[in-house]
Protein backbone atom coordinates (compact mmCIF):
# COMPACT_ATOMS: atom_id res chain seq x y z
CA UNK A 1 0.00 0.00 0.00
CA UNK A 2 1.24 3.52 -1.31
CA UNK A 3 0.04 6.06 0.77
CA UNK A 4 0.13 10.05 1.73
CA UNK A 5 0.86 11.57 5.05
CA UNK A 6 -1.34 10.33 7.19
CA UNK A 7 -0.50 8.41 9.89
CA UNK A 8 -3.51 6.73 10.62
CA UNK A 9 -3.54 4.95 7.54
CA UNK A 10 -0.83 2.79 8.83
CA UNK A 11 -2.93 1.80 11.54
CA UNK A 12 -5.93 1.19 9.35
CA UNK A 13 -4.24 -1.11 6.48
CA UNK A 14 -2.41 -3.00 9.12
CA UNK A 15 -5.52 -3.87 10.90
CA UNK A 16 -7.81 -4.54 8.08
CA UNK A 17 -4.91 -6.86 6.27
CA UNK A 18 -3.95 -8.76 9.55
CA UNK A 19 -7.63 -9.15 9.88
CA UNK A 20 -8.48 -11.07 6.28
CA UNK A 21 -5.88 -12.74 6.58
CA UNK A 22 -2.87 -10.94 4.81
CA UNK A 23 0.43 -9.39 5.11
CA UNK A 24 1.39 -6.01 3.70
CA UNK A 25 3.95 -3.89 3.27
CA UNK A 26 3.22 0.02 3.73
CA UNK A 27 5.09 3.01 2.32
CA UNK A 28 3.35 6.12 3.73
CA UNK A 29 4.62 9.97 3.17
CA UNK A 30 7.74 11.64 3.87
CA UNK A 31 6.45 13.71 6.33
CA UNK A 32 5.24 10.43 9.15
CA UNK A 33 8.28 8.41 7.75
CA UNK A 34 8.92 8.70 11.86
CA UNK A 35 5.49 8.34 13.25
CA UNK A 36 5.16 5.41 10.67
CA UNK A 37 7.86 3.40 11.59
CA UNK A 38 7.14 3.94 15.61
CA UNK A 39 3.60 2.81 14.76
CA UNK A 40 4.61 -0.50 12.58
CA UNK A 41 7.23 -1.15 15.54
CA UNK A 42 4.65 -1.16 17.96
CA UNK A 43 2.41 -3.98 15.57
CA UNK A 44 5.01 -5.79 15.25
CA UNK A 45 5.86 -5.96 18.47
CA UNK A 46 1.94 -6.94 19.62
CA UNK A 47 2.03 -9.67 16.81
CA UNK A 48 5.29 -10.95 18.55
CA UNK A 49 3.46 -11.33 21.87
CA UNK A 50 0.32 -13.03 19.73
CA UNK A 51 2.71 -15.74 18.61
CA UNK A 52 2.22 -14.02 14.92
CA UNK A 53 4.85 -13.34 12.80
CA UNK A 54 6.30 -9.57 13.37
CA UNK A 55 7.07 -9.37 9.21
CA UNK A 56 3.25 -9.80 8.45
CA UNK A 57 3.10 -5.59 8.71
CA UNK A 58 6.28 -3.97 7.27
CA UNK A 59 7.44 -0.76 6.22
CA UNK A 60 9.49 0.95 4.24
CA UNK A 61 10.75 4.03 5.85
CA UNK A 62 13.02 5.10 3.27
CA UNK A 63 11.70 8.40 1.63
CA UNK A 64 13.52 8.50 -1.22
CA UNK A 65 10.72 8.29 -4.21
CA UNK A 66 12.71 6.03 -6.35
CA UNK A 67 11.79 3.20 -4.10
CA UNK A 68 7.99 3.72 -5.18
CA UNK A 69 9.23 2.83 -8.97
CA UNK A 70 11.56 -0.26 -7.87
CA UNK A 71 8.62 -1.77 -4.99
CA UNK A 72 6.08 -0.92 -8.26
CA UNK A 73 8.28 -3.51 -10.61
CA UNK A 74 8.02 -6.46 -7.54
CA UNK A 75 6.14 -8.75 -8.42
CA UNK A 76 7.25 -11.69 -7.86
CA UNK A 77 7.00 -10.65 -4.06
CA UNK A 78 4.09 -8.48 -4.10
CA UNK A 79 0.19 -9.78 -5.15
CA UNK A 80 -1.69 -6.59 -5.41
CA UNK A 81 -1.22 -2.88 -5.11
CA UNK A 82 -2.94 -0.58 -3.82
CA UNK A 83 -2.26 3.49 -4.09
CA UNK A 84 -4.22 5.89 -2.06
CA UNK A 85 -3.26 9.24 -2.72
CA UNK A 86 -3.95 11.94 -5.47
CA UNK A 87 -4.25 11.58 -9.75
CA UNK A 88 -0.56 11.45 -10.30
CA UNK A 89 0.13 8.43 -7.58
CA UNK A 90 -2.64 6.62 -9.70
CA UNK A 91 -1.42 7.58 -12.62
CA UNK A 92 2.13 6.59 -11.63
CA UNK A 93 1.11 3.01 -10.36
CA UNK A 94 -1.37 2.41 -13.21
CA UNK A 95 1.57 3.13 -16.04
CA UNK A 96 4.44 1.39 -14.40
CA UNK A 97 3.23 -1.27 -12.24
CA UNK A 98 4.19 -4.53 -13.40
CA UNK A 99 1.55 -5.91 -10.36
CA UNK A 100 -2.21 -5.49 -10.11
CA UNK A 101 -3.49 -2.41 -8.88
CA UNK A 102 -6.73 -0.85 -7.63
CA UNK A 103 -7.17 2.26 -7.43
CA UNK A 104 -9.76 4.50 -6.19
CA UNK A 105 -10.72 7.88 -4.31
CA UNK A 106 -12.96 8.44 -7.70
CA UNK A 107 -16.59 7.38 -6.72
CA UNK A 108 -15.95 3.84 -7.44
CA UNK A 109 -14.86 0.77 -5.42
CA UNK A 110 -13.54 -2.37 -5.97
CA UNK A 111 -13.57 -5.91 -4.61
CA UNK A 112 -10.84 -8.33 -5.46
CA UNK A 113 -11.88 -12.19 -4.86
CA UNK A 114 -8.88 -14.29 -4.74
CA UNK A 115 -9.27 -17.80 -6.66
CA UNK A 116 -8.80 -19.34 -2.89
CA UNK A 117 -12.05 -17.73 -1.74
CA UNK A 118 -15.47 -19.24 -0.99
CA UNK A 119 -17.22 -17.98 -4.08
CA UNK A 120 -20.80 -17.96 -2.08
CA UNK A 121 -19.63 -16.53 0.47
CA UNK A 122 -17.81 -13.58 -1.67
CA UNK A 123 -20.77 -12.80 -3.53
CA UNK A 124 -22.81 -11.96 -0.13
CA UNK A 125 -20.17 -9.59 0.94
CA UNK A 126 -19.84 -8.42 -2.78
CA UNK A 127 -23.86 -7.83 -2.80
CA UNK A 128 -23.60 -6.35 0.42
CA UNK A 129 -21.26 -4.08 -0.31
CA UNK A 130 -22.76 -2.39 -3.81
CA UNK A 131 -26.43 -2.48 -1.93
CA UNK A 132 -26.79 -1.75 1.49
CA UNK A 133 -25.48 2.29 1.28
CA UNK A 134 -29.17 2.72 -1.03
CA UNK A 135 -31.13 1.48 1.46
CA UNK A 136 -30.30 4.65 4.14
CA UNK A 137 -30.22 7.04 0.69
Amino acid sequence: MIYEARPNVTVDVASLCLKTGNAVILRGGKETCRTNAATVAVIQDALKSCGLPAGAVQAIDNPDRALVSEMLRMDKYIDMLIPRGGAGLHKLCREQSTIPVITGGIGVCHIYVDESAEIAEALKVIVNAKNSASEHM
